[in-house]
């Protein structure tokens, strides 16, 4: 009896940590970015940004499934973030319009509108749908060259 109990009890703890490490991994990543420190103004943004050496869903090679993921996950971040969209969120609209009124030398996450929407968990799950959107295209521009 005391074996039954011991292997149940495993079971609940191991199938439990496999949920939380679900939920963290597609949801809670965002959460280890640090939001309160984050001091880049639109013009040093602009300026990372310029200065990459870009890359794009075009540049996918022989692999037509993760092409076909990278643009479905641009097409998503895209629907999510701008604000011409019908399912821009409430985070971006609001980045939007500290954007459309900003000067360049402005920081970025005035407000925590930069990270509560494009480090939302929302369009973060959108953007880890391809790898190589993610890697290549998002990370670079909306998380390192944003200064987090």
């Amino acid at each position: 009896m005391a074996n039954y109990k011991l292997s149940a009890f495993l079971s609940i703890a191991l199938i439990s940590l496999a949920i939380v490490g679900s939920y963290l991994a597609i949801n809670g990543r965002n959460q280890m970015l640090e939001n309160s420190s984050n001091t880049t103004s639109f013009s040093k943004w602009a300026q990372c940004y310029t200065n990459l050496n870009a890359t794009s869903c075009e540049d996918v090679k022989n692999n037509s499934t993760e092409l076909a993921l990278c643009y479905s996950s641009s097409y998503g971040v895209g629907q999510l973030t701008y604000d011409g969209s019908n399912q821009t969120t409430a985070e971006c609209h609001n980045f939007r319009q500290y954007f459309d009124n900003a000067t360049s030398t402005d920081l970025i996450n005035f407000g925590d509108h930069y990270f509560n929407c494009f480090l939302s968990g929302d369009v973060l799950k959108i953007a880890y749908q391809s790898e190589y959107y993610y890697d290549k295209v998002y990370t670079p521009i909306y998380i390192t060259c944003a200064g987090y």
